[in-house]
């Protein structure tokens, strides 16, 4: 992830919020310096800080994290979740994100590809969609995650047998 691109981002979160950015910190659950380290100094967010932000300000995952989407989800119910889902307003549920950020972990793991934190946010980000959306309990979570493990791995593979790219790239 772009660091600058998540500090533009963030400091869009900031303005929405009318408050200094030491009031910002804390509403986030970050130190003045670590908000300060993100906005200004360009360092990156460990994916539990992303995670973190996301929830405190109610915005998507994958928009903080990549950019892509909606910064908010689309409708929400009076209990301040998505309309009918029961999800939080970012349209994520933690519990699964969890176990598609493990998942992703495991098989770059096992690739030996040493992958930042904040990578392994953002492809579960970009994977994460593929169970939320098919799923219709969480039942069906482990043979999805299955299926995301399998096409990980195959990318990973395409991406040593292809000519000038690496396995990181995949």
């Amino acid at each position: 992830m772009n660091s600058e691109k998540f500090a533009d981002r963030l400091k869009q979160l900031l303005a929405h919020s009318k408050q200094s950015e030491r009031a910002f910190a804390r509403a986030i659950g970050l130190s003045p310096g670590g908000l300060r380290g993100l906005l200004h100094e360009g360092k990156g967010p460990t994916l539990e800080t992303v995670l973190q932000i996301a929830s405190a300000c109610g915005v998507s995952v994958l928009w903080l994290s990549t950019g892509e989407g909606q910064p908010h989800a689309a409708s929400q119910d009076s209990t301040g979740g998505s309309a009918g889902t029961g999800r939080p307003s970012a349209g994520l549920d933690p519990e699964l994100f969890g176990r598609v950020v493990d998942r992703v972990a495991k098989v770059y793991r096992e690739a030996n590809v040493r992958l930042p934190e904040v990578d392994k946010g953002r492809i579960a980000a970009e994977r994460y969609p593929e169970i939320a959306d098919q799923a219709e309990s969480a039942d069906e979570w482990p043979a999805l995650l299955d299926l995301i493990e399998v096409r990980l791995k195959k990318a990973l593979q395409t991406a040593v047998n292809a000519p000038g790219q690496t396995k990181r790239e995949a």
